[in-house]
């Protein structure tokens, strides 16, 4: 461990060892380097270096600017953690906090704080993000002495005599534009290169196990992002002119025993042609943004480099991606660039990962990992294998698998898990320490890999997405049960948060670390604005409306719910039509609550200046006979859809019902959004009643179906509502403003309600679409519970989950049952068309390229170049 220590003088940034030392000219913004320490008369108090002591460092990771014709920041290594000691030699280290200094000679107050401007204040704002994304990720490693940077097999042989940074591999040297000063110096002579410090960012982890004969083994995982195209998820999609796609992380999984060492590298990458997700929808559809010849171009780039990276000249494309519904797009598009690239270098193979593995079955992953092997690709790809008495190489790895999704994270994880796994047991096999015969590594070893590879999923998403992986606990545990279901409820919804709270304030670092777009600022205005991206500047007066709204919730949910026999599940802003007369055409603001708890639900009434409630109404789920939606002849012109809720009085089975009107005002949780087309507002109002439905044929043992269709003119009859002269507990005037708010208070909250929706759509292609409102309700009812409460009382609700899932399917009414099996065979028709259409393509065009297409079960298209077998 290399300790330094930083001191600041007058003139100058300098970092010093016991045997050389790093300067920083702060007037000249240069850099250089001396070959003796920092001496004592520098630091002497007398002396006119005016230097003082900052703080103990242990390396140098670059210089960043921020935005245009701004302040130039040095990073330094704060704090760092050993992770391990490679082949038992080499220490690696991650950085587990950085120290952020301005370059430059800036304007600084008596306490040595840099006066505010717009500029400043938007810096240290992405600042403090960027500490932040180094202390949350933990994802920056360094060596010393080893090339992290390359896998095993690229670094053998290298020359070990030549500093690691010439030796890097420029796309994972992570820092190499934050260098960039240092490095333009390096042939000046006496100019020290041990300050060039390479780091990737990645995930990183080793651990020993034992194999079934007691051996002991070693084995690590090395995952490398890409600097090139570098981003966040929704913010960073498909290629750039160069060929580089978002999201491309090389992966080597190494086994280390006493005599050898194997590697084995997969990779991951977006869809290579030009492609984004506008909009701010919860899961918007993809669009496909330059002309087909455009994209072909940059994705004849990319497949080039990857082939010539590799030793055998061959590449294993695998697309996760649905072939069915909003992501088709990208699967169509995929293939008429591999259709048009037409090299016998490629195998193509699609699996669509949601058909195969709906109903939670991710063991149905098997079934792609039998085509691999019964196809020989895990055979002719072999892996790097080094015999380490001798010293030399008994193998290359002559191929490589690149497996994408649509955001390359969860699906992907799950599949890249399943074929480490295979090739982890052909390793110990090749070796003797695991019997031909044997069904798989020993509990101890498999529970260490299914760890190491659960933390990679996690980590490599915590980068991209800003959350931990989804379908974790099945990489993890190798199961799937609800508990991972509801997991991954709150992580799409902290996604959907991050989308617009917080990517576009680290993209931003993203960039400003590989020198991309920096920002400028228009100091003419009162709030800070970039061109860059949007920062948040939220309108006071919204603010303390959301604040007051939300405080209503909490009061209604407190009058409410009685917590020690029921759960909230959820509440929400409306505006109450329920009654025809009193319906008026200017009325846009919310005028109730609905609360939704385990076994009833609330309509509760409030006038307009939100000061107190004055009517509520209980209605039991026992009442409730039906649920619709639509656009309503009674509702104002260019009004949303209204969500009508009947309900039956005293036997009467008829003229009851509650309807609502959707506003621009979401919830998430307690959290107040706004959103802002009719669309958005139909979309929100929707996801309401679809979670209303799924509530109450669980909860409330019904058959229920949400009915979207146009809505008949009709007046509920009157019904009695229990009156409240209730002062809610604050007022307008007793809003505090946001900057005295804690926000970070509700950022764990924010994303609540939107996951139910992300979960509709993704688990009606993963189960049967009978059982998908059961999944819409279960996610919700653990991510409606407040944060700080556990899930406990929902488990509880819940019971046997996974029994519960299979035996959830509703049982409809005979039409719906035969709608839903005609849009069945439906989609089957159309994918059997366009498969069909595909495998024309593939005979008459004469393609060279291996195609294995699994778009379902019972459909599959194997096609081999000049083989007469393909079917």
């Amino acid at each position: 461990m290399l300790r330094m220590k930083l001191y600041k003088a007058k003139d100058s940034w300098i970092v010093t060892t016991d045997e050389h030392s790093l300067w920083f000219n702060r007037r000249s913004l240069s850099v250089y380097t001396k070959p003796e320490p920092i001496s004592d008369d520098i630091l002497s108090p007398s002396s006119a270096w005016d230097a003082s002591y900052v703080s103990d460092i242990y390396g140098y990771i670059g210089q960043i600017q921020i935005v245009k014709d701004g302040l130039h920041w040095l990073i330094f290594i704060k704090n760092q953690e050993m992770i391990c000691i490679m082949h038992n030699e080499h220490e690696i280290y991650r950085v587990t906090d950085i120290l952020v200094q301005p370059f430059d000679n800036v304007d600084e107050d008596s306490t040595g704080r840099i006066n505010v401007t717009n500029n400043n204040k938007y810096e240290s704002k992405c600042i403090d993000e960027l500490r932040l994304w180094y202390q949350e990720t933990q994802c920056f490693y360094y060596s010393r002495t080893y090339d992290l940077t390359n896998t095993m097999q690229r670094s053998f042989d290298q020359d070990k005599t030549i500093p690691l940074w010439i030796c890097a591999d420029d796309r994972f040297f992570w820092n190499r534009q934050m260098l960039n000063e240092l490095i333009k110096q390096a042939d000046r002579e006496h100019f020290d290169t041990r300050w060039i410090q390479p780091i990737i960012m990645g995930y990183l982890n080793e651990c020993n196990f034992q194999v079934n004969d007691g051996t002991n083994a070693q084995l690590i995982l090395i995952s490398r992002r890409n600097r090139h195209r570098a981003g966040v998820r929704m913010h960073c999609r498909g290629i750039d002119e160069d060929g580089n796609v978002a999201n491309y992380v090389e992966t080597e999984q190494i086994l280390r025993t006493s005599t050898n060492i194997m590697s084995f590298v997969m990779i991951r990458g977006s869809v290579p042609f030009y492609w984004s997700q506008p909009g701010i929808r919860y899961r918007p559809p993809p669009k496909i943004d330059r002309s087909f010849n455009e994209s072909h171009e940059a994705f004849i780039k990319h497949i080039d480099e990857q082939l010539e990276r590799t030793k055998g000249n061959q590449l294993v494309l695998i697309s996760l991606v649905d072939e069915w519904g909003k992501e088709n797009i990208l699967n169509d598009t995929f293939f008429e660039h591999i259709m048009k690239y037409n090299s016998s270098h490629l195998s193509y193979i699609t699996f669509d990962f949601h058909e195969y593995c709906k109903g939670l079955q991710f063991g149905n992953v098997m079934t792609l990992l039998q085509l691999l092997d019964e196809k020989n690709m895990f055979r002719e790809m072999r892996f790097s294998w080094i015999n380490t008495e001798k010293n030399t190489v008994l193998s290359d790895q002559t191929s490589v698998f690149r497996i994408n999704c649509v955001d390359c994270l969860d699906r992907t994880n799950v599949v890249q898990a399943a074929i480490a796994k295979t090739i982890l047991e052909i390793m110990l096999k090749k070796v003797g320490l695991l019997d031909l015969d044997a069904g798989g590594l020993n509990d101890h070893a498999r529970i260490i890999f299914q760890t190491m590879w659960a933390d990679n999923g996690d980590a490599i998403s915590r980068q991209y997405a800003g959350t931990d992986a989804m379908k974790g606990d099945f990489t993890r545990t190798g199961r799937r049960d609800i508990k991972g279901v509801l997991a991954d409820g709150k992580i799409s919804a902290n996604r959907y948060y991050r989308r617009f709270k917080k990517d576009t304030l680290r993209q931003q670092c993203y960039d400003a670390m590989q020198k991309q777009k920096p920002a400028t600022i228009d100091a003419t205005k009162d709030g800070i604005t970039t061109a860059a991206l949007e920062l948040e500047n939220p309108n006071e007066t919204i603010t303390n409306r959301e604040e007051i709204l939300k405080q209503m919730i909490l009061d209604c949910r407190k009058m409410c719910v009685c917590e020690e026999t029921e759960d909230c599940l959820g509440t929400w802003l409306l505006i109450n039509d329920s009654d025809l007369d009193e319906i008026s055409v200017d009325q846009t603001e919310p005028d109730c609550v609905l609360v939704l708890t385990s076994t009833r639900y609330f309509v509760v009434c409030y006038d307009e200046t939100f000061q107190k409630v004055i009517s509520c109404k209980e209605t039991p789920f026992a009442s409730i006979d039906k649920v619709e939606i639509g656009p309503n002849p009674s509702s104002p012109p260019d009004s949303s859809w209204t969500l009508r809720i009947h309900y039956v009085k005293d036997g009467q089975t008829g003229g009851y019902y509650h309807q609502f009107r959707g506003t621009n005002v979401q919830v998430f949780n307690t959290s107040v959004m706004t959103i802002q087309t009719i669309d958005q507002i139909n979309d929100y109002l929707k996801t309401i009643g679809q979670l209303l439905v799924s509530v109450l044929n669980y909860c409330g043992q019904k058959s229920l179906k949400l009915h979207e269709r146009p809505l008949h003119r009709m007046n509920s009859l009157p019904d009695d509502v229990e009156p409240f002269q209730r002062r809610m507990s604050i007022s307008v005037t007793e809003m505090p403003p946001l900057a005295t708010m804690n926000r970070e208070s509700t950022s764990n909250n924010t994303a609540t309600i939107d996951k139910i929706k992300n979960f509709g759509s993704r688990f009606s292609s993963m189960v049967s679409r009978q059982a998908a409102p059961t999944f819409n309700k279960l996610t919700t009812q653990a991510k409606q519970i407040p944060i700080n409460e556990t899930v406990t009382s929902l488990l509880k609700v819940i019971g046997d989950s996974s029994s519960m899932i299979r035996s959830s399917t509703i049982k409809l009414a005979g039409d719906d049952e035969r709608t839903l099996a005609t849009s069945e065979n439906t989609r089957k028709r159309i994918l059997q068309e366009k498969f069909d259409e595909r495998k024309k393509n593939l005979m008459t065009t004469q393609c060279q390229t291996k195609c294995y297409l699994l778009p379902a079960t019972d459909l599959t298209i194997i096609y081999i170049p000049n083989n007469d077998q393909n079917n």
